[in-house]
């Protein structure tokens, strides 16, 4: 008997599932480098790096596997 076909009918039916939550905004701006910790004063600076990154977060989401792929790779998985 073929050894693949063996542990394919031993393992039938058996697996381990895990959750993996999409990032939170503020997790999404750690992930990408944009701010260490959350930004506690806001000038004009910030306001506009914030604003840029909620919309790549709105844009791009936040599922962990897609952040760095190309945008039509992104759109075909999601």
């Amino acid at each position: 008997m073929d050894l693949s076909t063996d542990i394919a009918s031993s393992l039938r039916g058996r697996s381990l599932s895990t959750e993996i939550f999409p990032f939170s905004f503020i997790e999404f701006i750690k992930y990408h480098g944009l701010f260490e910790e959350v930004p506690r004063k806001f000038g004009a600076k910030t306001i506009s790096k914030l604003r840029k990154a909620i919309l790549d977060y709105l844009e791009i989401g936040g599922f962990p596997e897609v952040q760095k792929m190309e945008k039509n790779l992104r759109i075909e998985i999601l």
